[in-house]
């Protein structure tokens, strides 16, 4: 029992020893659980900021994309409007054109027809011409 009491004798001398010694280790722990997390938290507010600017670009990207494929969409409404003019300029020039050929045919037989008038007013004249001198030469 000597052993016994003479670890007894010595709690009360080493207590304060093994208590500074556990509160260095616990304060010590202390502090560098602090200074992880405080550079973990600086770290994860860096991160949350990399991630809403992420998130920033990404939201306009998408409303850009969103606006470019509307815009997309009335251009080609537009397109097909404008190939739908130009299909309707296309039958009415067609029909322009074929109404110009039968004015341009009516104008040459108008043509021929006044030509022929004129030979003919032209050959009565050359009758007429020559009754009238036929008339005076038997008058005289």
């Amino acid at each position: 029992m000597a052993d016994a009491t003479s670890i007894l004798s010595m709690i009360p001398s080493a207590l304060p020893g093994w208590i500074g010694a556990g509160a260095a280790a616990g304060g010590g722990f202390g502090i560098i659980k602090w200074v992880f997390e405080y550079v973990g938290g600086r770290m994860d507010k860096r991160a949350d900021r990399l991630d809403e600017d992420t998130r920033f670009v990404i939201d306009n990207l998408r409303a850009e994309v969103e606006r470019l494929k509307d815009e997309r969409v009335e251009d080609a409404r537009r397109l097909d409007d404008a190939f739908a003019r130009i299909d309707e300029m296309r039958r009415e020039l067609d029909d322009c054109n074929r109404k110009h050929a039968e004015a341009e045919a009516r104008v040459k037989h108008l043509e021929a027809m006044q030509q022929g008038y004129g030979d003919a007013r032209q050959r009565v004249q050359t009758e007429r011409a020559a009754e009238i001198v036929e008339i005076r030469k038997d008058r005289s």
